[in-house]
């Protein structure tokens, strides 16, 4: 997927649910083969993770998450794959979860050996699942649980509708035409980006840009 092309759609994810129907619409009506080809993509699986951070229903996250089964152990081996992995994780519920940390079992020996597998690792609690996964299901529960209580007390509807606006406000991309050099430049995602995020950017401008011809 182009950078700009990615960019833009990351972008509008951060709208309200009501404004962006028709980019839900047309994600979740992707077949299996194109959400796994997009998120083989760095481009394409930064949208996947801003679809599953966006004001969207639980539902059709899960929906879209469900295409990836069979895959989740390939994409953690991949740089950018592995972020996608962990957002499913964190937007799926029990049944995924386990669905997820099952895959990843498969392919433990060679994720401990990549740069972000350790991390992902014990962020999913892949040992604890492995070794009591009754344990790893209750912790699991445990938490959803919490998070709901929490949720229902501080984020009621109208609060959280004024947040995701706010952040839509805030946070949207604001692309910009240097006019003397005639090139566009992404100020608000730069600003806004972390140091993680800034290192996949880079990596992600770095392989789209055509290599210079030897004279």
């Amino acid at each position: 997927m182009h950078v700009m092309g990615s960019l833009i759609l990351q972008g509008v994810f951060r709208f309200q649910n009501e404004f962006i129907q028709p980019f839900i619409t047309s994600i979740t009506s992707l077949n299996a083969d194109n959400i796994l080809e997009a998120a083989k993509d760095s481009g394409g699986a930064r949208v996947i993770e801003a679809f599953l951070s966006s004001d969207a229903s639980a539902k059709l996250k899960r929906r879209l998450i469900m295409k990836l089964r069979g895959h989740f152990g390939e994409l953690s081996l991949q740089s950018s794959g592995s972020f996608t992995v962990e957002k499913c994780f964190t937007v799926g519920n029990i049944s995924l979860r386990e669905a997820i940390v099952s895959e990843l079992l498969t392919v433990q020996s060679e994720l401990w050996n990549t740069k972000q597998g350790p991390h992902l690792m014990r962020k999913l609690d892949v040992d604890g699942f492995a070794a009591r996964p009754d344990q790893w299901r209750s912790r699991q529960e445990s938490k959803q649980s919490t998070f709901n209580e929490f949720y229902s007390t501080f984020g009621s509807k109208k609060s959280s509708k004024k947040f995701a606006r706010n952040s839509a406000d805030d946070d949207v991309p604001k692309v910009k035409k240097n006019k003397s050099k005639n090139i566009v430049t992404d100020e608000g995602t730069s600003q806004s980006m972390d140091k993680a995020e800034k290192k996949r950017h880079r990596e992600d401008v770095l392989q789209k840009s055509p290599k210079k011809l030897k004279t």
